[in-house]
């Protein structure tokens, strides 16, 4: 455990999990992702340790956290400061057990001026389609979006697009995107992804309303153009941008990994994965100037979307954006994840790229706290 000097001189991040994530850290079980992390910190050098809302102690304000011991290699339970800056990784609110105590736990930490690694909001992607659509640099690359608010709105689409999109306006990996596609009799078929592709036929506008009602719940319904994605032997062919700040508040790639689909499934989660420069060069046969020309422009439309996100949510230190080509080539933007899960960068890139994109957030993080400490000095 690190001495009270420590806790003084080094920026503490705590990163907030979920309480099982916390259980399997007991276990000896950790995840990928936070054994990356808690790697990088060897270089980063700060005073990192995992929690979950049960752990808070808003009294004393204290957190019993999780770290590991560097002795003998375990993960053990210590006494940690409230962190200078957060990691939201999982765990909200705790439910409403500990909802209470997570609503003074974020008062205390605004009061703090402790800062956020990542939004500590989820991404809406109506708020954030209408806020692209205002930026010139971005919006050429939206596809059409409405809400879905009535049977009359999937009516009016249907007499205009034989192909389109239902999706939540909040959801995550996929879950909540519904792809429908007219068929000649006049009969409606859709596929979603639930744990397997489902593909089911209705009769009716009014029928498949009703359907995604079931499915969705309360959600916010969008419906969303179907933009005709470059694909690979039947699979469509997405990615997935890693983008973050780094130590000196720079905008950094940090991968791009391509996604390829599960064959005729309307989205890329659980999809084969590879690095970008693979991809192109190994499937698609495209040279090394090709390659290069196209990083370029797409670098360049990441960093408009990302610099978009922000206007509308705050500076973060990391967003993955998942965007695509057409067949015609053109860039398309399809969301941003305030909280991307990593999966197809884990399983597609190095061990050298995936440490140094860890390093680059525990670096962002110690520029956020000596931003803090430097207002304080000068009360700005």
């Amino acid at each position: 455990m690190e001495t009270q000097l420590a806790e003084q001189e080094k920026t503490v991040v705590g990163v907030h999990l979920s309480k099982r994530s916390i259980r399997k850290l007991l276990k000896q079980m950790p995840s990928r992702k936070t054994v990356n992390l808690n790697s990088a910190n060897a270089q980063a050098n700060t005073l990192l340790y995992f929690f979950a809302t049960r752990d808070i102690d808003t009294d004393q304000q204290r957190i019993n956290g999780v770290y590991l011991d560097p002795e003998d290699d375990l993960w053990k339970k210590g006494d940690f400061p409230y962190p200078n800056v957060i990691y939201k990784r999982g765990g909200g609110g705790g439910g409403k057990k500990y909802k209470e105590k997570y609503q003074t736990f974020r008062k205390q930490l605004e009061d703090m001026g402790t800062h956020y690694l990542n939004s500590k909001k989820s991404y809406n992607k109506w708020e954030i389609n209408e806020c692209l659509q205002t930026f010139d640099e971005v919006n050429r690359h939206l596809p059409k979006t409405e809400i879905m608010s009535s049977v009359e709105t999937l009516e009016s689409w249907l007499k205009n697009y034989d192909t389109f999109y239902l999706k939540a306006s909040k959801g995550r990996r996929g879950m909540q995107v519904v792809r429908v596609n007219k068929q000649a009799d006049g009969s409606l078929k859709y596929r979603h992804f639930k744990r397997h592709l489902r593909t089911k036929r209705v009769q009716s506008a009014e029928e498949l309303y009703h359907n995604m009602k079931k499915l969705f719940g309360r959600r916010q319904l969008l419906i969303q153009e179907t933009i005709h994605l470059l694909t690979f032997k039947e699979a469509i062919v997405d990615m997935r941008a890693e983008v973050q700040r780094n130590g000196k508040g720079e905008l950094e790639i940090a991968a791009l990994p391509v996604r390829r689909s599960q064959k005729r499934s309307p989205i890329t989660t659980h999809a084969d994965s590879y690095t970008f420069e693979y991809f192109f060069e190994q499937f698609l046969d495209y040279s090394q100037s090709e390659i290069a020309a196209l990083r370029e422009e797409i670098e360049h439309f990441l960093f408009d979307v990302y610099e978009c996100v922000e206007y509308l949510y705050g500076q973060t230190g990391e967003i993955g954006i998942d965007f695509a080509l057409d067949q015609n080539g053109k860039l398309w933007f399809i969301e941003a994840n305030s909280r991307s899960a990593k999966v197809s960068f884990l399983n597609a890139y190095d061990k050298d790229t995936i440490d140094q994109s860890f390093v680059n957030l525990l670096e962002y993080a110690k520029l956020l706290h000596q931003q803090q400490k430097q207002q304080q000095l000068t009360g700005v």
